[in-house]
C-alpha cells in the first residue's frame, strides 16, 4: 500500500490518569527513620493511656461507683428497663473491647521498637565480629583452610539464628525489644573479649630483638649497639 497520510482511529481506553489512594506508597516500619518511628509509638503510648482511663471508668461504672470527673460521657445511653445486669454487661464488653485494642498497639509498638534496636544492633555487630575475628585468625592459622571456613559459617549461624529468633520473641511480646536484637552481640562479644584474652596470653610478650633487627642502624642508640655486639 502506497499512500502519503494514514490515519489510524484506536480507542483509549485504560490510558486514563487516575489518582492514587493516599498509602498506595506508604513506607513500612522498616523504611521509616528512627524519629519517625519513634513518633508512632508515642502516638500509640498515648492512645493505650486514654484507653486505661475509659477501662478504669468503666470498671467504676461496673462496680456503682461514680466515675471521676474529667473522663466524660463514658457511659453510653441506656433506656429506663434495663436492669443492672444488662448494664454491667455492657460495660464488661466496652471493657474488654478497651484490652483488645491495647494489646494490639502493644504488638505494634513492640515491632517498632524492635525495627529501632536493629537499625543500632546492625552496625554494632560489624564491631563485634571484628573483636572475635581477630583471636579466631590467630588460631585458625595454626589448622587448615576448613578449620577456618568452619568457624567463619558457625558463627554467622549463630548470629543469625540469634537475630531471627529475638526478633520473633520481641514481635510477640515474649522477650524485649532491646534484649532481643542485642542479645546476639553481648553474646558473641563476651565470647570475642574471652577468646581475645586467650590469644594474648598464648602469645606473650613481644620479643623487642626482633623489632632491633628491622629499624636503621641510625635510630638505635650506642648502648643497644655495644649490648648487641656484647
Amino acid at each position: 500500500i502506497r499512500f502519503e497520510k494514514h490515519r489510524i482511529v484506536m480507542k483509549a481506553e485504560g490510558f486514563e490518569f487516575e489518582r492514587s489512594p493516599d498509602n498506595a506508597f506508604a513506607r513500612g516500619d522498616r523504611e521509616l527513620s528512627i524519629g519517625a518511628m519513634m513518633a508512632v509509638v508515642d502516638s500509640l503510648k498515648s492512645v493505650n493511656a486514654s484507653a486505661m482511663k475509659q477501662i478504669e471508668a468503666f470498671s467504676l461504672r461496673s462496680s456503682g461507683t461514680r466515675a471521676p470527673e474529667g473522663t466524660g460521657n463514658v457511659f453510653p445511653s441506656q433506656s429506663a428497663r434495663e436492669d443492672s445486669l444488662e448494664r454491667r454487661q455492657i460495660l464488661q464488653n466496652l471493657i474488654e473491647r478497651e484490652r483488645s485494642m491495647i494489646a494490639y498497639n502493644d504488638t505494634k509498638i513492640n515491632k517498632y521498637m524492635v525495627e529501632v534496636h536493629k537499625k543500632y544492633a546492625l552496625p554494632a555487630a560489624c564491631i563485634v565480629f571484628l573483636l572475635v575475628g581477630a583471636p579466631l585468625g590467630m588460631m585458625a592459622r595454626r589448622g587448615s583452610f576448613g578449620v577456618a571456613a568452619s568457624l567463619s559459617l558457625g558463627f554467622f549461624l549463630f548470629y543469625w539464628a540469634c537475630l531471627i529468633g529475638g526478633e520473633k520473641l520481641a514481635d510477640r511480646g515474649l522477650a524485649a525489644p532491646f534484649l532481643g536484637m542485642w542479645a546476639a552481640n553481648i553474646l558473641i562479644s563476651m565470647l570475642g573479649i574471652y577468646l581475645t584474652v586467650r590469644s594474648v596470653r598464648e602469645t606473650g610478650s613481644f620479643d623487642w630483638n626482633k623489632l632491633r633487627k628491622v629499624l636503621p642502624r641510625p635510630w638505635l642508640s650506642p648502648e643497644t649497639e655495644t649490648g648487641e655486639n656484647g
